[in-house]
């Protein structure tokens, strides 16, 4: 079995580069990740700045004039390339087939050094975004985590809306994009990540060919700005629904901090799948939801969330059952020891897709430094004790500690 560990590629640009090579693959993905997102704009007059400068990019470059032969020349091979934007970072990526390796890693490098943001394409383009906040505003699962975020992390960069304010993005110019962009588009800020069937020393030979050298300027470091607590516990709104949507948020460490993963771990503990005690209690026993999701996001102020569509008059009894499973599993040993070797065989199956390690691995770039491989993952996640669960829960996870987010029927 492959060990599923990233190498670092040595390379003459400076750029942190590594590559997790997977032989069995008929295909090679790569990403570049530029340490730059909603976080690093200049409220409000550059809200959304960040994302529509991964839109723009994409529109053409200097060897590539148009989004038709930026994307053509990846796409006339069977592959594709991707781009998004969220608080903390920008990220660039895609997949070909192998023998076609080299073109992705010139079409990233295009896009991240050589953009031309072409003036004719901006306004286009920012009524492209108009129509993806439309579409996103139609999903009540955006609406009430945009009102979830905005309602805990207020003025907090944390609290912002990625595609930003429409006002704003209106009155971008070629000038304010191309200044945002001189701020963090450069080598110094980027990470290179490779997966699959491409030896080391060819992975180094094509970053060296199409990559600008770094080694000039400072990655770019961010103060960290504390999340101050508004004291307010709930929020309620009406929307055009059919159900009650509830979240439950608490806000928690760090990603890299141990009482994050901690409750990532516990996170799986009452939520991974059928058997778990959320599903059980709420579902499966009393019948009152469809479905529910657990997740943490992770930044560098993390947010635990529970969220589920339920009738009205149930609200209550399910924010009281969600709260007695915390209480009830934090300490089960049992409950743990079986969830450490589900993520074990659910991580396996997890690097048979290379899009989901490009993502999970960009992550890890931006809280961590560098990828982090299956047996390091291990390692951590054999660190974390039930104490550890117990502790992490009891200090973030009290019922005081949870926002109530209740969107209505109208």
């Amino acid at each position: 079995m492959s060990t599923f560990t990233f190498e670092k590629i040595p390379n003459k640009t400076n750029i942190p580069a590594y590559l997790l090579y997977l032989p069995y693959l008929n295909s090679v993905s790569a990403a570049v990740i530029v340490k730059a997102g909603t976080v690093d704009e200049i409220w409000p007059q550059e809200a959304g700045l960040a994302h529509a400068l991964e839109h723009l990019a994409l529109r053409g470059t200097k060897r590539f004039p148009s989004a038709q032969l930026l994307s053509g020349y990846i796409e006339e091979v069977g592959g594709f390339k991707k781009a998004t934007t969220d608080y903390e970072k920008t990220m660039y990526h895609g997949q070909v087939p192998v023998q076609y390796a080299e073109r992705l890693i010139e079409i990233l490098a295009e896009i991240v050094n050589f953009y031309l943001i072409p003036e004719n394409t901006i306004s286009k383009e920012i009524q492209v975004i108009q129509e993806e906040m439309k579409r996103k505003q139609d999903s009540p699962f955006y609406v009430v985590d945009h009102m979830a975020r905005s309602f805990i992390f207020g003025s907090h960069p944390l609290g912002r809306e990625v595609l930003g304010i429409e006002e704003s993005l209106q009155k971008l110019t070629r000038t304010d994009i191309l200044n945002f962009a001189s701020r963090h588009y450069y080598p110094d800020n980027f990470t290179i990540l490779l997966i699959g069937n491409l030896k080391l020393d060819k992975a180094g030979t094509f970053i060296e060919k199409y990559f600008v050298a770094g080694g000039k300027q400072s990655p770019n470091i961010r103060p960290q700005i504390q999340l101050i607590d508004n004291k307010k516990r709930e929020l309620k709104f009406y929307h055009n629904i059919q159900q009650v949507h509830l979240e439950l948020l608490a806000p928690i460490s760090s990603s890299q901090e141990k009482s994050n993963k901690a409750l990532r771990l516990f996170c799986e503990m009452i939520s991974g799948g059928v058997i778990s005690p959320l599903f059980q209690e709420i579902r499966e026993k009393r019948g009152l939801c469809y479905n529910l999701s657990t997740f943490i996001s992770k930044y560098s102020i993390g947010l635990f969330s529970i969220h589920v569509g339920i009738k009205p008059e149930s609200c209550e009894e399910v924010i009281s059952l969600i709260l007695k499973v915390i209480e009830d599993n934090k300490n089960s040993v049992q409950l743990f020891n079986k969830t450490k070797q589900r993520v074990i065989g659910s991580l396996l199956l997890s690097f048979e897709d290379p899009d989901w390690i490009i993502l999970k691995a960009a992550q890890d770039v931006i809280y961590q430094g560098k990828p982090v491989g299956y047996q390091e993952f291990i390692k951590e996640m054999g660190s974390i004790t039930i104490k550890d669960i117990e502790n992490a829960v009891d200090t973030y996870l009290a019922p005081n500690n949870f926002r109530r987010i209740i969107m209505l029927p109208k």
